[in-house]
């Protein structure tokens, strides 16, 4: 027999990235949920924010996913309430860029001052490919 998990207590401090990293969201609903803010979480419903810019994610499929995902994180029933408006905060999406945009710049400085990769542009007149300068996955 399979046990039956107690449902997961509410934490409304939980920061949205956290939760989502705890979320079974795949596709259009990862998208989406990436795109929004945590307006406001209790015991029986999440309130998200979406910038406008981005409502062409908020797809029936995508949006019921979603909502699916919290019920089963929380092990009861959810409701998710998505809402437009003005993004202050950022979001999934938006951090994930900076640390991708981070994480660009460390390798292309770290290629710059390779001393291979120094002597071969004095010595042979070589010259780095911007677009070919790519970070470590996972680094």
């Amino acid at each position: 027999a399979q046990a039956v998990q107690p449902p997961r207590q509410v934490d409304s401090s939980v920061e949205w990235p956290t939760l989502l990293a705890r979320l079974n969201v795949q596709a259009m609903a990862q998208q989406l949920a990436k795109h929004c803010v945590l307006d406001a979480i209790n015991e029986h419903q999440v309130v998200l924010r979406l910038a406008d810019e981005h409502k062409h994610l908020q797809t029936k499929m995508a949006t019921d996913n979603l909502a699916k995902a919290l019920c089963d994180y929380f092990a009861k029933p959810m409701k998710l309430n998505i809402v437009l408006g003005k993004v202050e905060a950022a979001t999934p999406a938006r951090i994930e860029q900076e640390h991708k945009q981070i994480r660009q710049q460390a390798a292309d400085e770290s290629i710059a001052q390779d001393a291979f990769v120094r002597e071969a542009q004095q010595k042979l007149g070589a010259s780095l490919l911007p677009e070919s300068v790519k970070p470590l996955t996972g680094a």
